[in-house]
């Protein structure tokens, strides 16, 4: 009867395999400051992983006294990007970063992980002013409740390239009225300059009112970058219908 009962149980281990466990997840915690050391309160802090894959946490708002909590990492090399609103001219420590070693930081399940700084930077606004007066980039957006410094006009698209960043930084529409449209981005002021790369879908994009897009209808421009901090670098471009 013993021998019995014992089959019963490896037969039912075999037919019904155990179920096995998922890695745990690992809990990252630390603190915002200013270029001064200056604790900062309200700079939206997040985790991006760079190994094995991308991927990209949800970001969390540092507390009154700049510290933050990001949960749910599983086991990785990652960096901490924080970002605020451009009129605050901080830039964000990933802008110029891109992949340095420096700035990384290995998760593993089980081992504990010091508490981090994120560094914001000195920052320079890099402005792209679109005038558009026949209204070529007007376009519904999807919610009336959506923020106009998350607005994107899908028929304009503006990049920025910074040196040492492999990935390109999305400036995203931010304010204007309605015959122009207003790009903004805060890049580390300590760059020498920085690649604009403009595509448009639909019209043609001109600078100072005269030389038309390059090809493709691009408008590729590289653009210096002053030295001193909070620092705005412009550049105006407007739109027109292409030429047949």
């Amino acid at each position: 009867m013993r021998i019995y009962f014992a089959f019963l149980l490896i037969s039912a281990a075999t037919a019904f395999p155990q179920k096995q466990s998922e890695p745990a997840l690992s809990v990252l915690k630390g603190v915002v400051k200013s270029p001064d050391g200056t604790p900062l309160a309200g700079v939206r802090v997040k985790a991006v992983r760079i190994k094995p894959d991308l991927w990209s946490g949800l970001p969390v708002d540092s507390a009154s006294d700049g510290g933050f909590t990001l949960d749910g990492l599983a086991d990785g090399t990652y960096l901490l990007c924080g970002s605020t609103k451009p009129r605050f001219m901080l830039a964000d420590p990933c802008a110029a970063r891109g992949t340095n070693p420096k700035g990384q930081i290995e998760v593993k399940s089980g081992t504990r992980i010091p508490s981090q700084i994120v560094e914001m930077g000195n920052g320079a606004l890099l402005r792209i002013r679109v005038k558009d007066r026949d209204r070529l980039l007007q376009e519904k957006l999807n919610s009336e409740a959506t923020a106009p410094q998350n607005r994107q006009i899908r028929s304009l698209s503006v990049f920025a390239w910074l040196p040492g960043n492999p990935v390109p930084q999305r400036l995203l529409a931010n304010g204007g009225g309605p015959d122009e449209v207003v790009y903004e981005l805060v890049v580390p002021s300590r760059l020498a300059s920085v690649r604009i790369l403009a595509e448009p879908i639909g019209p043609a994009l001109m600078e100072d009112g005269s030389s038309v897009s390059g090809p493709g209808g691009k408008i590729d421009r590289t653009l210096a970058v002053p030295a001193s901090k909070r620092s705005v670098v412009e550049l105006v471009l407007s739109t027109g219908r292409p030429q047949k």
